[in-house]
């Protein structure tokens, strides 16, 4: 895939995949918008990669609050005007032991971005 001019979303954009993706794709001529909880982290990697003479926001998202993923597209809509790639690499930590397992738990954490970012 071409990457040049496209808008990248990334979660989970301060660790991990999300942040080395974040560094591999400003080296392809993305728009990026990076989100995660740790801020001053987002404003490190940001200031990192704009370096690299690319176009790049950062928010502060919990992917566990609705709100704040509802505020991280419609940010990256108002400055990027739309999303081309969204990369949701935010892990979350469900408490769901062996022993009480319920898979319904799993789902409908696993959904929220998802239904979010389609709905744009």
């Amino acid at each position: 895939m071409d990457f040049i001019g496209k808008v990248v979303l990334i979660s989970g954009a301060t660790g991990g995949i999300g942040e080395q993706l974040a560094k591999q794709l400003s080296k392809e001529g993305v728009k990026l918008a990076l989100f995660a909880r740790r801020e001053e982290k987002l404003k490190k990697i940001a200031d990192e990669i704009k370096k690299n003479k690319t176009e790049c926001i950062y928010k502060k998202c919990d992917v566990k609050k609705v709100n704040d993923i509802k505020e991280a597209v419609e940010f990256t809509m108002k400055k990027f005007g739309g999303i081309d790639v969204a990369l949701l690499t935010a892990g979350v930590l469900v408490p769901n032991p062996i022993q009480t397992f319920n898979s319904s738990i799993i789902k409908s954490s696993l959904v929220t971005q998802s239904q979010i970012l389609m709905g744009i």
